[in-house]
């Protein structure tokens, strides 16, 4: 409805919303904002032009003491992130303070996909807010199993936002990316398999002279743990290889002979999608490769039929 009348679904959202959000009752009040994030994709050009009107009262709303309704506003500003784009940098600290604040795990799990988000649109806006960010992921990265894959995605995120600020947290991260990579028991694996592509990430965001002291010591431990988390082993492998351009010759035979058996016909979809394109990255990025590639061409051109 709000994608095919844009105009005709805002004014009565928006007058929902105004009566609604000032009453007493903490439902309406939660499902008034509700109400504004759900129409943020289809009324994003009209809402860009009104968010003096509600913006402010949403980010009010991150703090407030009811659950539905604090859940509601994260749930809203998550919308407008990605939609609408608000600058939120003069409520970031507000934002963050009332992300900080919440302490229940249960409440977390929602708010780091919105929070995420939200950082992700404010690259090369974060820097300020770097140091109190990194505290509060690390404790949720060391503390909290339940958070653990949310912050590292997040982690991630900001790596790539701010770029070589990040160089003063890397090697703490990279150090417990490291750790939970290596982890080998059942119920951890998908922790595992997340840590190898978010180390991929934050490597190609400090670039290479900052990770000339990790690469070695990742691209063995990712080689040795390749079986159990194949997919997101490529990721790594495709990072790495583009900040060493032609310097991953030295890794290539062994990457080479991974992908190859990824290419096999009893090997599923998503593993061959992911060895396929990091052959086809390391032919972009690395010179004079081709020759070692030549195993894997009637595997791909099979495969591609």
């Amino acid at each position: 409805m709000a994608i095919l009348n844009p105009h005709h679904t805002w004014t009565p959202v928006f007058g929902f919303f105004e009566k609604n959000f000032k009453g007493q009752f903490p439902d309406y009040q939660a499902a008034s904002l509700g109400a504004l994030g759900m129409i943020s994709d289809g009324c994003c050009d009209l809402m860009k032009h009104r968010l003096h009107n509600f913006l402010p009262t949403v980010i009010e709303a991150l703090k407030s003491e009811e659950e539905m309704i604090k859940l509601s506003a994260w749930y809203a500003l998550g919308e407008f992130a990605e939609h609408v784009h608000p600058d939120l940098e003069g409520y970031f600290s507000c934002i963050l303070g009332a992300f900080i604040a919440d302490a229940s795990v249960e409440v977390k799990e929602v708010l780091y996909p919105v929070f995420t988000t939200i950082c992700e649109n404010m690259e090369g806006k974060l820097q300020p807010f770097l140091g109190s960010l990194m505290h509060k992921l690390t404790e949720d990265l060391k503390n909290a199993d339940q958070l653990r894959e949310l912050s590292l995605a997040a982690i991630a995120i900001i790596a790539t936002a701010v770029r070589k600020d990040f160089e003063g947290h890397a090697d703490s991260i990279l150090k417990w990316m490291t750790n939970f990579m290596l982890v080998d028991k059942e119920d951890n694996l998908h922790t595992c398999a997340n840590a190898t592509e978010q180390i991929g990430i934050v490597a190609l965001a400090v670039g290479r002279p900052f990770m000339n002291s990790w690469i070695d010591r990742i691209m063995k431990s990712a080689i040795k743990c390749f079986k159990k988390r194949r997919e997101c082993t490529f990721g790594l492998f495709i990072n790495v290889a583009k900040i060493m351009s032609s310097d991953f010759r030295e890794y290539l035979p062994k990457v080479v002979d991974l992908a190859y058996a990824s290419c096999e016909f009893l090997s599923p979809a998503d593993e061959k999608a992911a060895a396929i394109k990091a052959i086809g990255l390391f032919a972009l990025h690395i010179k004079d490769i081709l020759n070692s590639l030549w195993r894997l061409s009637s595997y791909i051109l099979v495969i591609s039929i």
